[in-house]
């Protein structure tokens, strides 16, 4: 693996980067190299590990197009060897997981810094995500309920993704079936909560119940997914559990949108010109939050937790409706 670096001097997002990816790589492996450069190069292994790779390659013939033979003498400085190594060891750091990617935060920020990006606009674009979520939230409570489903519909969706491509690896013809069985999905649950004869508030009620359960199932299955290794169960987990859970949270949401146009007051285009204005909301602070700050810093668990918070609360005003 390669990360970013510097041969000299590694600024402070730069070395919380290396330190969270060597202390993940140091709880698998009991050997890890790590040589200098402006690329950061990690060679992890639980047999014995050679610092001078210029020897072993020419020794083996190899000829490589990424390390030329000029940087090899800095790389293998045993000085800088040891310096990076102790730079990397020492200070709080949080190991890169898979269900918590801190080297990914900081790269953000590394990224901030060296592009001189700067922060205020990001605080500002969250300050009005947040605004209009709350303002449109104090007007109708129903509106909430959409506001937290479509925080909450973002939210599952990108988890899930992500889970997916953690099991399988690879997600790029993965993706365009999950977007589509979204597509599905939302439109069903939206048909079948119109034929289903049941009072609209009860619905909402049953639906945040739904959520909450797929929220702590998908954490469940998250946990469980990383850890398995029989090619049965990987199959099973990321060609029907995930895609199920997908797929029942498409429908609550297409439930739930239909159900609170059922309860709330105005003309039809009024109805949905606010409920569609509340579901947009909501998952634009989804979007913004969750893949730019709980994801990195707070890992799949911040996710979760963040959608059982909006949902539970949600399922407090339905009740008190109810």
């Amino acid at each position: 693996r390669d990360s970013s670096g510097s041969a000299n001097y590694m600024s402070e997002q730069a070395l919380l980067l290396n330190r969270s990816v060597y202390a993940a790589l140091k709880k698998v492996f009991s050997k890890v190299l790590v040589f200098p450069g402006d690329t950061h190069y990690y060679l992890a292994s639980d047999g014995p590990l050679r610092a001078d790779i210029g020897q072993v390659l020419f020794a083996r013939g190899i000829t490589t197009k990424r390390l030329m033979h000029y940087e090899l003498p800095i790389m293998t400085d045993q000085l800088r060897l040891s310096q990076l190594k102790d730079a990397l060891s020492k200070g709080t750091k949080m190991a890169n997981h898979d269900l918590s990617p801190f080297a990914f935060g900081h790269l953000l920020n590394l990224w901030a810094e060296k592009t001189g990006s700067r922060k205020i606009l990001l605080v500002t674009l969250f300050i009005i995500a947040i605004g209009s979520a709350i303002l449109i939230s104090s007007r109708d409570v129903i509106r909430y309920v959409i506001i937290s489903t479509g925080y909450a519909a973002m939210g599952m969706e990108l988890f899930l993704i992500i889970l997916f491509q953690i099991i399988y690896g690879y997600l790029y013809l993965g993706i365009c079936a999950f977007v589509t069985l979204f597509m599905i999905g939302a439109p069903l649950g939206a048909f079948l909560s119109a034929k289903w004869k049941y009072p609209s508030q009860k619905q909402l009620f049953a639906c945040d119940i739904v959520w909450i359960f797929l929220a702590i199932s998908a954490y469940i299955a998250a946990h469980i997914g990383i850890h398995l290794k029989e090619s049965a169960s990987i199959i099973l987990t990321e060609y029907v559990l995930i895609p199920l859970i997908l797929f029942i949270a498409a429908m609550a949401a297409g439930c739930q949108f239909v159900a609170a146009a059922g309860k709330s007051r105005g003309t039809g285009a009024e109805i949905t010109g606010g409920l569609y204005l509340a579901d947009f909301v909501g998952a634009g602070c989804g979007s913004l939050l969750i893949g730019l700050v709980i994801l990195p810093w707070g890992g799949v668990q911040g996710v979760i937790i963040s959608i059982l918070a909006l949902k539970g609360l949600s399922l407090i005003v339905c009740w008190k409706k109810a």
